[in-house]
């Protein structure tokens, strides 16, 4: 029997207007994992469906715990004020009794931190703390997702000079933990892996700087290709690599956010704005996909991606959860809410859960369009552009 190791990351506090019908989405995957994002304000809705009915799909629980108005603690937890604390700071166990206190369904796995980018000493501070909150958790039963870092921010000097090295530490001696990471892939996922990363693979296309609306993307999409050891999917091998150098076990981890990126891979106008939010990611990919992959429909060109995804990670690689499985609030930006996706993602996980899915293969290469399909292509954006203009005028 397999995996499905594709899940959903939910944004539990606005899930849009038909909450079951997310929950739904996600209980008929029956992944491995998923991520709730302020789960407690449903009063923990979303963890009661998954855990009566995927009970095989862990629930990592992410709790936003407000700064100001520009944003959270999230990214450095252990620098937020705690009056009760001697050093006045947020100390592991009072952490933990907040994360405690939130009555939170048997088996939850807390998040802690979310994309910290902190170098220096202050990442030795992070790392003490993150190891301290994971034994304090552990004296009392609970199970934490650690970290959760953006892994194009990890300095690979820092990584080899061991200042990761006591979590990684932490991490063996209590296995029960998660190291949570989050990757991006920039048009195409497979031209985002790199050497004894998942899987190597020729690099099938280069993109057009023409495809994007800021240039700075078209760069940074030629700086990966270039230099592949900087793309955002695989760089966790390197983390691992450093487990093995130093004698460590590499440690569970979930990408506990994956997707296409934050690149405006479209026509500008094609899709603009998402509940008052920039449209980064999957929405903005129709464009760019319908070039370079004719033969695909938008969502059965994510849905390959999934696909290649499930079955290339490596093992340490528990689960990853697509970011982010509803149209409202922030996540909308970049929501995976596709009702035609969501029936190709069920109908695998049932094949792949069954045993009945064929070996792996490579993915196929990126064809190069005829020109008639590239005439067609064009013709079909001239066609939209000019709706858009008379509905302008009207």
């Amino acid at each position: 029997m397999g995996l499905m190791r594709i899940g959903y990351n939910i944004d539990a506090e606005h899930p849009g207007a038909n909450r079951q019908a997310v929950a739904d989405a996600q209980v008929n995957l029956h992944s491995t994992y998923t991520l709730l994002l302020d789960d407690h304000k449903s009063g923990w809705y979303f963890s009661q469906q998954i855990r009566a009915r995927s009970p095989e799909t862990e629930r990592i629980a992410r709790t936003f715990m407000r700064k100001d108005a520009q944003g959270g603690w999230d990214g450095n937890l252990w620098e937020a004020p705690d009056g009760n604390s001697p050093t006045g700071f947020l100390s592991p166990a009072n952490y933990m009794n907040f994360l405690q206190n939130l009555n939170a369904p048997a088996g939850t796995i807390h998040q802690v931190l979310c994309e910290p980018d902190v170098h220096g000493e202050r990442l030795r501070t992070k790392i003490a703390w993150l190891c301290e909150c994971i034994k304090e958790a552990s004296r009392r039963e609970m199970r934490l997702c650690v970290d959760n870092i953006q892994t194009v921010t990890l300095d690979e000097g820092e990584l080899n000079a061991g200042y990761y090295d006591p979590l990684y530490f932490t991490l063996s001696q209590l296995p029960q933990h998660i190291l949570g990471v989050h990757a991006y892939w920039l048009g195409d996922a497979w031209l985002n892996t790199t050497e004894a990363r998942m899987s190597f693979l020729s690099l099938n296309s280069v993109i057009n700087p023409a495809m994007f609306i800021d240039r700075s993307d078209a760069q940074l999409q030629a700086d990966y290709i270039a230099q592949p050891a900087k793309a955002h999917l695989g760089r966790e091998e390197l983390i691992a690599a450093r487990c093995r150098k130093i004698g460590a076990k590499v440690p569970r981890m979930v990408y506990t956010e994956i997707g296409p990126d934050a690149v405006r891979l479209a026509q500008q106008g094609d899709v603009d704005r998402i509940n008052g939010q920039p449209a980064m990611g999957y929405p903005t990919m129709a464009r760019y996909w319908r070039v370079h992959y004719p033969q695909w429909m938008h969502h059965q060109t994510m849905f390959e991606f999934c696909k290649w995804l499930n079955r290339s990670m490596p093992d340490y690689i528990a689960g990853a959860c697509l970011f982010g499985y509803d149209t409202a609030f922030e996540n909308g930006a970049y929501h995976v809410e596709d009702a035609a996706l969501q029936r190709a993602l069920e109908d695998y996980s049932a094949e792949v859960r069954s045993g009945q899915t064929p070996p792996p293969v490579e993915p196929p290469p990126t064809p190069t369009p005829t020109l008639e399909q590239r005439v067609a292509a064009l013709e079909q954006e001239m066609r939209a552009l000019k709706l858009r203009v008379d509905n302008l005028g009207k």
